[in-house]
């Protein structure tokens, strides 16, 4: 079947094991006649902010979205990204996904992705939890994609 793209954006092993040999697939080599599996990630950055008197801490979020395999050609793949936060909604058109707020805790965000009309898809919806550590967090998704529409961004 497909081979899924890695969303953490981590380098795969080249050697297992001294006798297993497993190999990284380009992107484009991730399809079946059908289809192919892209992958899309929500994710956050972190940052501590200063105390300021009694006040709680505060955190300062940045939301961005990526598409390994095809992060250079984000902005024409993806139409348009709408971050909920609750009562709070931030729509960001292409090519500029990223958003930055400030917050006294962390919560879940709804994050729908409106893809180019060329790849025939529906917008995506995941829910991601923001991670207040240095690191921050990731949420992703597969979808399937035909091969001859995602030839286009490739």
């Amino acid at each position: 079947g497909p081979v899924a793209l890695d969303a953490l954006g981590l380098e795969p092993p080249q050697r297992k094991t001294s006798k297993q040999l497993v190999f990284w697939v380009p992107p484009q080599m991730c399809t079946t006649q059908d289809e192919s599996l892209l992958e899309v990630a929500v994710a956050n950055r972190h940052t501590a902010l200063p105390w300021q008197d009694d006040v709680e801490p505060c955190h300062e979020w940045t939301m961005y979205v990526l598409l390994p395999g095809f992060q250079m050609v984000k902005a024409a793949i993806i139409k348009q990204v709408v971050y909920n936060f609750g009562q709070d909604t931030y729509t960001l058109n292409a090519p500029n996904f990223e958003l930055t707020c400030t917050g006294f805790a962390a919560f879940k965000v709804i994050c729908t992705i409106y893809w180019n009309p060329t790849l025939g898809l529906q917008p995506t919806t995941l829910v991601h939890e923001l991670v207040s550590n240095e690191i921050g967090g990731r949420t992703s998704a597969t979808i399937s994609v035909s091969p001859r529409r995602l030839q286009f961004f490739a």
